[in-house]
């Protein structure tokens, strides 16, 4: 059994490690992005049929099983690529359809993840604009103008901050249910565990893995538009569109390779991980 080399990380140690695990599993990450989606198309083409039927009550039905069908195609290549980019961070061996099978057993757990901390942040976005609005009445009323624009600067902040924070949970809730099995709540609270003391340190990898996928997206799509310039119409509709997917699959397997290695630096850092399986590799190989 090979025995990984798990230590803590630097923030530029957990890019670099990204791009390599990227690297190295080029093929197959795309792959597993790809083929959940596939499936997605399938699907997609005959919910559009049922949009496009005329029928107001089956468009309502086509137009709400797409939407349906893309969250579950979503979280099974999430689940998918975190299982992936786990196994080879920890030298095991990395199979196509084993981590297509984890996909398709974790992607409801993944979407109870997603839904439950989508409400709390809006939960406490509608807590801040009710308390901005309270404040926002009383300077009014007060006419204190430039405190006014201050508010305003405030309130957006405040939306972003709490989108940076809430994708910082999430980002560790996926390899919480991976790699530990953890339910959609609990693996909410066990990444909010792993987050303690190093709030701002994540918010700031998620805020550069964000600020850098236009950059891995770009390369995919400006080769993949070129065909737009002598297309009109539908065509040109229809490229710009497959750009822009093609762009997400290549961005998806280095976001969930970011995170699994966040998510490790983190389980070395404060909880030994590193020597626990060093531990349990001596043991099997005295065995």
């Amino acid at each position: 059994m090979p025995v990984p080399n798990l230590r803590p990380l630097g923030f530029g140690e957990i890019l670099d490690g990204a791009f390599s695990l990227y690297r190295r599993n080029l093929t197959r990450f795309i792959l597993t992005a790809l083929l959940p989606l596939a499936g997605l198309a399938v699907g997609g083409v005959l919910m559009l049929m049922l949009v496009g039927s005329g029928n107001e009550a089956l468009a309502g039905i086509g137009g709400f099983g797409l939407m349906i069908l893309l969250a579950l195609s979503v979280m099974v290549q999430w689940g998918a690529l975190v299982h992936q980019a786990s196994q080879s961070f920890i030298a095991q061996p990395v199979g196509l359809k084993e981590a297509l099978r984890t996909g398709m057993r974790s992607m409801f757990t993944l979407l109870g993840s997603a839904f439950v901390n989508n409400v709390g942040m809006s939960l406490v976005m509608l807590g801040g604009i009710l308390l901005m609005a309270l404040v926002g009445t009383v300077v009014g009323a007060l006419g204190v103008p430039a405190f006014s624009l201050v508010l305003g600067a405030g309130v957006i902040f405040g939306f972003v901050f709490v989108y940076v924070g809430g994708a910082a949970v999430l980002a560790g809730a996926g390899p919480a249910v991976i790699v530990e099995g953890k339910g959609p709540v609990e693996a909410l609270s066990r990444s909010v565990e792993l987050l303690r003391g190093v709030f701002w340190r994540t918010v700031g990898l998620v805020t550069a893995t964000i600020v850098y996928l236009p950059i891995v997206a770009v390369v995919w799509v400006s080769g993949l538009s070129e065909g737009v310039s002598g297309a009109e119409g539908g065509a040109a509709e229809a490229w710009a569109g497959f750009a822009i997917l093609a762009g997400g699959i290549a961005a998806a397997p280095f976001i969930a390779s970011v995170f699994v290695l966040a998510y490790y630096d983190r389980r070395v850092r404060t909880e030994a991980l590193d020597v626990q399986l060093m531990t349990e590799s001596l043991a099997l190989a005295g065995d």
